[in-house]
């Protein structure tokens, strides 16, 4: 097991540098940003291990591993969840973004590893992410947030009630005369909320299989699917969104030509992207809401705590969607 002298004399520096550096005390003691760096990157690899008592004393550092691509839009409600966890938080703690790229996150060392964080909060891993977490234990406490996975800890929302609220509210609209907006990209909890919005679909006698036009995760793209089915006289009575911001760009295109929302057709999306916002720019969205705020907030909370080691095994937390206040219905 390698210990502080050993880390020292690779370092070329002292054992009480070491020390400092590696129980959160670095900036204190006035040790230069590069040796920090160097001190923990030779520790996670010689596989320091920290001791509990260091952690009592110190900063609770939390990787937070974010997808480089496709969730810009839910990044604020990701923040305004952390911020209130952390701003809160009984024990000193900070959270740091490491972006990764969907289906390489076994490539990030200070997940596997010890060392540079107490715990991680993965968010939206895609589903080989899902099958590497799976079968490999990572190196340090590890949350995954809005997904669940035994063996971890988890906070999420109930994709398949998503998916109910939205069918019960689309067959009450329009019946089978809608038009499904899945995202084009492999994300794990959209493709959970389509497969069950077809499932239960085909329980009440329908097959929609063939109403589905696929859009990229972004306003534009939204705009584009809202003009190809205006040109293709798709439109149907209802337009199901599996992403709010997908939603406002299909939206824009109706207004443009002429087509009132919440006469002519309506629309209804699943919002992972501050609700205000939605709701000023356009409240004729019937929104679903699915409180990722909130989620972000008990999972960095829960991070912080396995961090610390007061939880005792994996936990799991479920939170169940309700329609948005304001949603235009």
């Amino acid at each position: 097991m390698a210990t502080l002298k050993d880390i020292a004399e690779l370092c070329r520096t002292s054992t009480a540098t070491v020390s400092y550096v590696l129980s959160g005390r670095g900036e204190e003691k006035r040790i230069s940003a590069e040796m920090q760096k160097r001190v923990r990157q030779i520790a996670d690899e010689m596989g320091y291990q920290y001791s509990l008592k260091n952690r009592q004393h110190s900063v609770t550092t939390i990787g937070v591993f974010w997808p480089r691509q496709h969730l810009e839009m839910m990044l604020s409600s990701f923040v305004n969840g952390m911020n209130t966890a952390l701003a809160l938080s009984t024990r000193p703690a900070e959270a740091s973004i490491c972006p990764f790229e969907r289906g390489y996150l076994e490539r990030q060392p200070y997940l596997w590893s010890k060392g540079r964080f107490d715990a991680a909060i993965i968010v939206s891993p895609n589903r080989h992410d899902m099958e590497v977490l799976a079968r490999r234990e990572t190196g340090i406490p590890t949350v995954l947030y809005n997904r669940r996975l035994p063996g971890y800890f988890s906070v999420s929302i109930d994709h398949d009630e998503v998916a109910g609220l939205a069918v019960d509210r689309a067959m009450e609209l329009g019946g089978d005369d809608i038009v499904l907006i899945p995202p084009e990209a492999n994300l794990y909890g959209a493709d959970a909320r389509v497969k069950k919005f077809l499932e239960l679909y085909a329980q009440k006698g329908y097959d929609i299989r063939d109403k589905l036009i696929s859009s990229a995760n972004d306003i534009d793209s939204g705009y584009e699917v809202g003009q190809r089915l205006l040109l293709e006289k798709r439109l149907g009575k209802v337009i199901v969104c599996i992403y709010d911001v997908v939603a406002l760009g299909v939206v824009s295109a109706l207004r443009n030509s002429g087509i009132q929302v919440g006469r002519d057709v309506q629309v209804i999306a699943m919002s992972s992207i501050y609700k205000p916002m939605v709701h000023r720019i356009c409240p004729e969205i019937q929104m679903i809401d699915m409180r990722l705020t909130e989620v972000a907030t008990l999972t960095v909370n829960m991070a912080i705590d396995a961090g610390n080691r007061t939880q005792s095994g994996p936990r799991e937390l479920v939170l169940q969607p309700a329609w948005s206040t304001g949603s235009g219905y």
